[in-house]
């Protein structure tokens, strides 16, 4: 890395230390940087980071995807991390619509059905944890008279 990037790339830990965040992140955003660097550095040789275009930056985008396989949150994190580097240390606006954010898939939580909750409760044999899981079970939004069945009264 050379010198320049080097002192760019500490800019940004300062700014980062600023912003008070923690340790571990700033260890992070600053190995996704160093990253970033050591990809222009390698494919675009002799160019300064902030002559790096829009068309370029989404190239190692599709690098971050294609070749590194990254998941798309990770994805989405360096560049955040690019952004914020561009806007605080070069003091170039960044423009969303240039390098856009990958898409994600959300998973919905599991949630066991009314029979895999009762043999859970029923495979409990000390009668408080019984209670306690019981309890926590009947707790959620809906009425308990729907959810307490007649197996679990009479295994209480």
């Amino acid at each position: 890395m050379n010198d320049t990037n080097l002192a760019l790339l500490e800019k940004n830990r300062d700014i980062l230390s600023i912003r008070d965040l923690a340790t571990g992140t700033i260890a992070t955003y600053t190995s996704y940087l160093t990253d970033y660097i050591n990809w222009v550095e390698e494919n675009l040789p002799g160019r300064s980071l902030s002559d790096v275009t829009w068309e370029e930056i989404r190239s190692y985008e599709k690098y971050l995807k294609d070749v590194r396989k990254l998941n798309p949150r990770t994805i989405n994190v360096f560049i955040s991390q690019l952004r914020d580097f561009y806007n605080y240390v070069l003091h170039k606006d960044w423009d969303r619509r240039e390098v856009p954010l990958l898409r994600f898939d959300e998973k919905l939580p599991v949630v066991p059905t009314q029979e895999e909750v009762i043999s859970i409760i029923n495979a409990i044999d000390n009668p408080k944890h019984k209670a306690e899981i019981a309890l926590l079970y009947l707790s959620s939004s809906q009425p308990a008279s729907c959810l307490w069945p007649a197996s679990v009264q009479q295994g209480c």
